[in-house]
C-alpha cells in the first residue's frame, strides 16, 4: 500500500530518497496517491516546490507539481511558461516513460492556458520540444501532436507542425487515459485542417479519412466534423466525394452521413457541373455552412468548379476565344475568363497561352516529358518511400503472426475482424 503524506515536507523528503535510490516505479505511485495534496496548494507554495527540486534529478516530482499547478484557476502565464520550458528541456526521459499519463495531461493543460490567455504562438516551441524529447522515433504518434497542431492552427502559424505531420506514422505511444483515441482522432482532424488551409489537399484528404476510417461504434463529434471538411476536400482535389475504405466504421454510414445533409446536397450539385446549381446551393445554407466554419471552404468548391469546367474545354478545344469561354462557363464578362484561365495556367493546372491581339485562348499538351533529372530524383524517392512501407508491413506482419490474441482468434474461428470489443476506441471520442 502506497502512504498519503500529511504535508509538502513529507512529500518532499519522499521525493528526494526515491529518486536517489533510483526506485522510480514507486515514486510515480506514491505521486499519484499525493494527488489531492498537491492539488490543495497554491501557486506560490507549488513555485517554491518546483525550485526546490533538480528537474534533471527529480523529474517526476517537479511534474506532478506543475501538473498541479496548471489546473489552478488564474495563472501567470509568462512563469508557467517558463517553468514548463525549463522542465521540458531538461527532464530526465526514463523517469517520465514510468508517468506518461502525468506527462500528457501536463502539455494538454498547458495547451488549454494557452489557448485561454491568447499565447498560443508562445507555447509552439516547447510543444515541439517536448515531442521531439518524448518520442522514441520520428515515426511515433503521441497525444502532444495534436496539441501542437492545434497551437498552431489558433495561432494561424502553421509551418512549425509541418515537419511532424509530414512525416508517416507507423505506431502510436497510449498513455493510458481513457482519451487517447480523442487525441489521435484530433490530430488527423486538426492535420488535415493544416493540409487545407495550405492548400495540399491530396495529404489533407488522407487525414481526414485516417480520421473517419478509425476503428469505432460511436458517434464521435470530431469524426462528424471531419466528414463535413472531407466532402468539400473530396470536391475540391477529385470533382466528386470520395469512396471510404471498406472497414471503416458502419457508424459514419448509419449515423454521420445522414447529419451532413446539407453537405451531401452540395455533393450532389457539383456532380451536375453547373454553377448556378452550386452556388445556390451553397447561399442557401450560407449561415448554417459559416457556424461550421466551412463557408470559406464551400466558396473554394464553387470556385473549382470554373476551374474543372475550363478542364472540360481542353478536352475539347485546341483554341477558344475569351467570349467563347465566357458564354460557355456563364461568367459575367471576358475578364473573368481570362482571370480563371491564367489563375490554372500559374497552377500548371492547364497549359496554354493567351494571345490578347485577337483575344484566343490557345491550349497545350502537358510539356513534361518525364526524362529529366529532377522526375528521376522524384522516382527514386518514390521507391525507396515504397521499400520502407514494404519492410514495415514486412515487420507488422511478423508480429501479427506470433500475437497471442491474432492466434486465439484464428484457432477460434472467428469470422469478424471487430468482434472483440477490445478492437473499439469508445472511450473519450465524444
Amino acid at each position: 500500500k502506497v502512504n498519503r503524506c500529511a504535508n509538502m515536507d513529507q512529500l518532499m523528503k519522499s521525493i528526494l530518497k526515491h529518486s536517489e535510490d533510483r526506485n522510480y516505479i514507486t515514486l510515480a505511485e506514491f505521486l499519484q496517491s499525493n494527488v489531492e495534496l498537491l492539488g490543495k496548494q497554491d501557486s506560490q507554495s507549488l513555485d517554491n516546490f518546483v525550485e526546490a527540486l533538480d528537474v534533471s534529478k527529480q523529474s517526476l516530482g517537479v511534474l506532478a507539481a506543475l501538473c498541479a499547478k496548471v489546473q489552478l484557476p488564474s495563472l501567470d502565464f509568462q512563469q508557467l511558461l517558463g517553468q514548463v520550458t525549463t522542465f521540458t528541456t531538461f527532464f530526465d526521459g526514463e523517469q517520465v516513460t514510468h508517468a506518461r499519463a502525468t506527462f500528457a495531461s501536463l502539455y494538454h493543460q498547458f495547451t488549454k492556458v494557452a489557448v485561454q490567455h491568447n499565447k498560443a504562438l508562445c507555447a509552439v516551441n516547447v510543444m515541439r520540444l517536448a515531442i521531439d524529447r518524448y518520442r522514441e522515433l520520428p515515426t511515433k504518434l503521441t497525444s502532444l501532436h495534436a496539441d501542437l497542431a492545434q497551437l498552431c492552427l489558433v495561432a494561424k502559424c502553421v509551418k512549425p507542425v509541418l515537419p511532424y505531420l509530414d512525416q508517416d506514422i507507423d505506431d502510436f505511444i497510449l498513455e493510458g487515459i481513457p482519451s487517447d483515441s480523442e487525441h489521435i482522432l484530433r490530430y488527423y482532424y486538426y492535420g488535415g485542417m493544416v493540409y487545407t488551409l495550405i492548400r495540399r489537399y491530396q495529404r489533407a484528404l488522407l487525414f481526414y479519412t485516417v480520421c473517419l476510417a478509425t476503428p469505432t461504434s460511436a458517434i464521435s463529434a470530431i469524426m462528424l466534423e471531419a466528414f463535413k471538411k472531407y466532402v468539400l476536400v473530396s470536391l475540391l482535389k477529385q470533382g466528386k466525394v470520395s469512396t471510404l475504405p471498406k472497414y471503416t466504421s458502419h457508424v459514419v454510414d448509419r449515423y454521420i452521413k445522414p447529419l451532413c445533409g446539407m453537405y451531401n446536397e452540395i455533393a450532389k450539385a457539383y456532380s451536375s457541373f453547373e454553377v448556378a446549381k452550386v452556388s445556390m446551393v451553397i447561399d442557401k445554407y450560407a449561415e448554417p455552412l459559416s457556424r461550421d466554419n466551412n463557408l470559406g471552404l464551400a466558396k473554394r468548391v464553387l470556385a473549382s468548379l470554373y476551374h474543372r469546367n475550363v478542364q472540360k474545354l481542353t478536352k475539347t478545344f485546341l483554341t477558344l476565344s475569351l467570349s467563347d469561354m465566357t458564354s460557355r462557363l456563364r461568367l459575367q464578362d471576358v475578364g473573368q475568363a481570362e482571370k480563371y484561365t491564367l489563375e490554372m495556367i500559374e497552377s500548371n493546372e492547364i497549359f496554354a497561352t493567351i494571345d490578347h491581339s485577337n483575344s484566343m485562348v490557345c491550349f497545350h499538351a502537358n510539356p513534361e516529358k518525364y526524362n529529366g533529372p529532377l522526375m528521376a530524383d522524384c522516382i527514386d524517392e518514390e521507391m525507396r518511400k515504397c521499400m520502407e512501407i514494404e519492410k514495415k508491413l514486412s515487420s507488422f506482419d511478423q508480429q501479427i503472426a506470433v500475437d497471442q490474441k491474432f492466434i486465439q482468434r484464428m484457432l477460434g474461428g472467428s469470422s469478424s475482424t471487430y468482434e472483440d470489443d477490445s478492437f473499439y476506441t469508445d472511450e473519450g471520442l465524444m
